[in-house]
């Protein structure tokens, strides 16, 4: 899943976030600390990196699906 893949679907999950009273402080900066770290070491995620974060975003989504 490219990045922007990626930013596009945690700005879609953000809404649901804030509205279901989720501390999405911690989700953005876990995911902005690690996608900057890759950048600075001048790389793309690696396939684990990507299943680790796809993982964390259909649990998210599983979540907020659930309470809607």
């Amino acid at each position: 899943m490219p990045a922007l893949t990626f930013a596009v679907e945690l700005l879609a999950l953000l809404p649901k976030l804030i509205a279901a009273g989720r501390d999405v402080t911690a989700l953005i900066s876990e995911g902005h600390t690690a996608l900057t770290a890759m950048q600075a070491e001048k790389r793309d995620p690696s396939a684990a990196e990507w299943s680790e974060l796809n993982k964390h975003i259909d649990a998210l989504q599983a979540e907020l699906h659930a309470t809607d």
